[in-house]
């Protein structure tokens, strides 16, 4: 059932990045749910806000909602759930963080998480992605120079650069391989899969609005290191998206008319 769940992230993320709904057979919830331990329905719970988003942004980009107070509404509300999302999880999923003295290129400023296994560390990146690309939405909505929603603006230019943080150190257990090799085969899938490393996360993360030079261009090399190194094609897919899509972000000034998330 872990697999099952992963695999209805993938598929919203495809319908994400082509600008489409969830599939309408998608009856996914109450059948996975049933079959998941009760430490691991907090996943199941984590997809569906995921699932609303991603109808939500098949709305706009299809221009079926152009409604601004409708869509900064609904993006409010999708964050709150996304806070309480985060909030509410058991002691059992959370991670720690380890700072090393030395760093790697598969490190982020020397900082690493530690999570009880894989599927939990990944289910947290959908997680951060989604956060991400929903305070994008309320920034666009927002725009640069609405000095009333001056707080909103400042709360949701720091979430995104602590979930893009967060991708970013959450990256280096992918690649502790003793334990990857361990897990890939109990699960029956290649180690190296796109399931288990974090391409699309990495690829929000490096082009949202407000990160650093630093962490974008650590993201490029992440994903060059994964394209060329590990002989995953997708990942040296993504850089092109990414690059632009960042220039894109830093010249943002005129508003939301011509911006959407994923383009």
């Amino acid at each position: 059932m872990r697999m099952q769940l992963q695999f209805v992230f993938s598929i919203y993320i495809k319908c994400l990045i082509k600008g489409e709904a969830c599939p309408p057979n998608n009856v996914w919830s109450p059948q996975i749910k049933k079959a998941m331990t009760a430490d691991d329905t907090h996943a199941t719970d984590l997809a569906y806000i995921v699932s609303r988003f991603t109808n939500f942004h098949a709305s706009i980009r299809s221009k079926l909602q152009t409604d601004s107070d409708i869509i900064l509404r609904e993006a409010l509300l999708l964050d709150a759930e996304l806070e309480e999302w985060d909030m509410q999880l058991p002691q059992s999923w959370r991670y720690r963080l380890k700072q090393h003295a030395e760093e790697t290129a598969v490190m982020f400023k020397g900082v690493s998480h530690r999570y009880r296994d894989f599927w939990t560390a990944r289910i947290y990146n959908h997680y951060r992605w989604c956060r991400i690309l929903v305070n994008k939405l309320l920034l666009i909505q927002l725009g640069p120079f609405s000095s009333e929603d001056a707080a909103q603006r400042s709360k949701s230019l720091d979430l995104i650069s602590r979930q893009a943080a967060d991708i970013c150190s959450s990256v280096s257990i992918q690649f502790h391989k003793p334990t990857l090799l361990q897990e890939a085969k109990q699960n029956g899938v290649p180690a190296l899969s796109r399931c288990f490393l974090p391409l699309f996360p990495l690829a929000v993360a490096g082009s949202a609005i407000g990160v650093s030079d630093e962490l974008h261009d650590w993201v490029i090399s992440m994903l060059e290191i994964i394209g060329h190194g590990k002989g995953v094609a997708q990942a040296l897919y993504l850089i092109p998206g990414t690059k632009p899509q960042r220039e894109k972000w830093q010249l943002f000034g005129d508003g939301p008319s011509d911006c959407y998330l994923l383009s």
